[in-house]
């Protein structure tokens, strides 16, 4: 299965990679192929960006959404397409503490 992630970006400049690679860790240990729109090169022009997560978004099974995602433009948008396209949508927090995680953890 592939998971594209959604979350805050633009108001969390300071912050938003961790909380990417961290989610893009876990959803990894979990089985996930994984597309981070975080690894988007800077300097972009908007437009772009949107056209580049939507065509990840597109391709994958799943959307994850980090925490704060509703506070979002760009990831209220992305759900909205999700939701068009039948995607599954899970929250980061579901999967984050999941025991199947935890499991996966422990042994190894």
């Amino acid at each position: 299965m592939t998971a594209f992630i959604s979350g805050p970006i633009t108001k969390r400049m300071a912050r938003y990679q961790y909380d990417f690679a961290d989610a893009q860790m876990v959803l990894e240990f979990l089985g996930y192929k994984v597309l981070n729109p975080a690894w988007l090169p800077k300097g972009l022009k908007i437009e772009d960006y949107v056209k580049i997560d939507n065509a990840m978004l597109e391709c994958s099974d799943v959307i994850v959404l980090l925490p704060g995602w509703e506070n979002s433009e760009g990831s209220r948008k992305e759900v909205e397409l999700a939701m068009q396209l039948g995607k599954q949508i899970i929250k980061y927090e579901v999967i984050k503490d999941s025991d199947k995680k935890e499991g996966i953890m422990k042994d190894a």
